[in-house]
């Protein structure tokens, strides 16, 4: 799911825009696998979103990105060799 279809799936639930950037900048930039761990989220509105908006049908274009945790521990692993040594 793309920014503009979260974002008018939300406004449908009527929630307000910028819920759409938080849950957007969870998955695609934070790699959050579940509604759970969007702690910046009331837990009434994660509650209300597992039911209503499945992180699966948010997820849905996750097939064309490998796995989220191989990309996290492949990030971890080139941004460690990359980092200047602190002396």
């Amino acid at each position: 799911m793309n920014f503009t279809e979260l974002s008018a799936a939300l406004s449908e639930m009527g929630l307000p825009s910028y819920r759409a950037k938080q849950i957007y900048s969870w998955i695609h930039q934070k790699c959050a696998l579940d509604y759970d761990e969007m702690t910046n989220l009331p837990l009434s509105l994660r509650e209300k979103l597992k039911e209503e908006l499945p992180l699966k049908s948010a997820l849905s274009s996750a097939s064309r990105y490998p796995q989220r945790t191989e990309r996290l521990n492949t990030f971890s692993v080139s941004a460690a060799m990359n980092m200047p040594k602190a002396f």
